[in-house]
């Protein structure tokens, strides 16, 4: 196909990659005899130049605000909703470092992890032992031939909650669940400039031009790349400003869908990039106050249902220090 590793790699967050009709999360799937292997091409396009993003929607759902700072992490409920729920200890723990993560749920068909932003959640290149992925399945062996499988990816540069299940079956039901919009998914983003209005909608398509680089179409792009409206998938984001400081403000990011790079893409071409994401970002993506090399973006709240016991599962998880820094109020 003519790609790098990286592109490769973007090929399965997309889901673009099935193996006997199931995505595939890992390009180091082992394959038996008989399996189908499938990649759909993602579409391309002539050229990628910013576009304006769809129109802020003031109706938006409103995002959860952030737990009250007088609340401890350790008495957060796992489940807040009149179905039957779980209530589980969230460890309260210094944050994971960039390479690393901790353990904040497991059982016997789950692991909920907290991530660093660095690290890997599965391989990219060739295996060494170093992604989230082969790290849990070395560290938490499962008996027999049970091994552990990814359901979703955080972006390295990214922190924050992934679930992982414990068998190949619940795999495929909690992604279904997201194929079907169902997961809670509330991000913690800082991004550069003063986010008017503040809460708001992108309602937009998503596309892919060359090396796999994302970017939104739209009716106001030039009429000659208009035949590639159809091209891109709906990415739906819901967005509501928390705190504006020093330049930098603080939103919390609600999502309808999950894109690859979604969030990251729609705040740059609508003027504010998240910090540290030269990718979308360039220039205006770096900022005094963000010395860090990773992303200023944090999956704080991840809910679905248990693909098990049918429980409502609900698990969150406090960005890292350095957030609050940048806004003063650390």
């Amino acid at each position: 196909m003519g790609v790098s590793g990286a592109d490769l790699g973007a090929l399965f967050d997309q889901g673009r990659v099935t193996l006997n009709a199931v995505a595939v999360m890992s390009p180091f799937q082992r394959l038996k005899e008989g399996d189908v292997l499938e990649i759909r091409e993602a579409p391309q396009v002539d050229s990628a130049p910013r576009a304006p993003v769809a129109e802020a929607e003031h109706d938006a759902p409103a995002v959860p605000a952030a737990p009250s700072k007088k609340t401890p992490r350790r008495e957060r409920d796992v489940a807040s909703t009149s179905a039957p729920s779980r209530r589980a200890v969230v460890p309260d723990t210094p944050d994971p470092q960039e390479h690393e993560y901790r353990v904040v749920f497991e059982d016997d068909a789950l692991l909920i992890v907290s991530k660093g932003a660095m690290l890997l959640s599965v391989p990219r290149d060739e295996p060494d032992g170093s992604s989230l992925l082969e790290r849990l399945r070395a560290e938490h062996p499962l008996p027999g031939d049970r091994r552990i499988h990814a359901v979703h990816r955080l972006d390295q540069g990214v922190s924050g909650l992934l679930v992982f299940a414990k068998s190949a079956r619940l795999s495929r039901a909690l992604r279904d669940q997201f194929a079907a919009r169902k997961p809670e998914r509330i991000y913690v983003a800082l991004v550069s400039g003063k986010v008017e209005p503040r809460r708001g909608t992108f309602r937009s398509r998503l596309a892919t031009g060359e090396g796999l680089r994302r970017f939104t179409t739209g009716s106001r792009r030039p009429e000659h790349e208009r035949k590639h409206l159809d091209d891109g998938e709906l990415a739906i984001t819901h967005y509501e400003v928390d705190t504006f400081a020093r330049g930098v403000t603080r939103v919390r990011v609600r999502l309808d869908t999950g894109r690859r790079h979604q969030i990251r893409v729609q705040f740059a071409e609508a003027g504010w990039p998240l910090l540290g994401d030269r990718r979308y970002g360039g220039r205006e993506s770096l900022h005094a106050s963000w010395p860090e090399k990773r992303i200023a973006l944090h999956a704080a709240v991840l809910g679905f249902v248990h693909p098990k016991s049918g429980e409502m599962m609900r698990f969150e998880a406090a960005p890292p220090e350095v957030f609050g820094a940048v806004m003063g109020d650390r």
